[in-house]
């Protein structure tokens, strides 16, 4: 019986003794003063499970040095910002947009760009396009460059900006990576001139 409870209501009974308080549970109580509305209920657990993942998780400037110590931790990332946009075709935990800080990329990314990246799986390490775009979580920053291998252990970090030096960067040091698919910029590029014929 208290099996088929917590499955009808999609949470355990010491949560619904205890943490009533929670906003995740608002309106429950409501829920369990009158019948059942079963119908309601698959709808509130649809919309839910839709953000949870069809959003994608923000990172901006001010929450990456917390977001390189606590990567791993939910709650923390259930405290970004999340984005939902319909149609959009980049969504769920593969996901994230980092704002981009400083100027050693540019002039390709500039600070204040926001970069819509897919996570690459440590597995897929040894694979990644060389001389492309990552965002790269370090113990105590996140960094975004250029790599290229420089041997099975260790990448060479790569700036667009080349009054930024190369340098080696250990794959041992690396927590997360991420491969940037889309810039989203914010400037619009100036109108061109035509020559009026008519």
């Amino acid at each position: 019986m208290v099996k088929q409870l917590e499955s009808l209501l999609n949470i355990s009974i010491y949560e619904l003794i205890y943490e009533l308080n929670n906003p995740r549970y608002e309106g429950l109580d409501a829920l369990l003063e009158g019948p059942v509305n079963h119908q309601a209920l698959r709808r509130k657990r649809k919309m839910e499970e839709d953000y949870e993942n069809d959003g994608i998780i923000y990172v901006p400037i001010a929450a990456q040095a917390g977001y390189a110590k606590s990567y791993g931790s939910q709650l923390f990332l259930h405290h970004l910002q999340k984005f939902v946009l319909p149609g959009f075709p980049y969504r769920g935990e593969k996901y994230r947009v980092f704002e981009v800080k400083g100027d050693s990329m540019e002039p390709v990314f500039k600070e204040g760009y926001h970069l819509i990246c897919e996570r690459i799986e440590q597995e897929g390490w040894l694979q990644i396009a060389q001389f492309y775009a990552y965002i790269i979580v370090l113990e105590s920053d996140i960094i975004l460059k250029r790599l290229a291998f420089k041997d099975d252990a260790n990448y060479v970090a790569i700036s667009d900006n080349e009054f930024y030096k190369q340098f080696l960067l250990p794959m041992n040091d690396i927590k997360e990576l991420w491969l940037v698919k889309r810039k989203m910029d914010w400037e619009m590029a100036p109108g061109k001139k035509y020559k009026i014929e008519i």
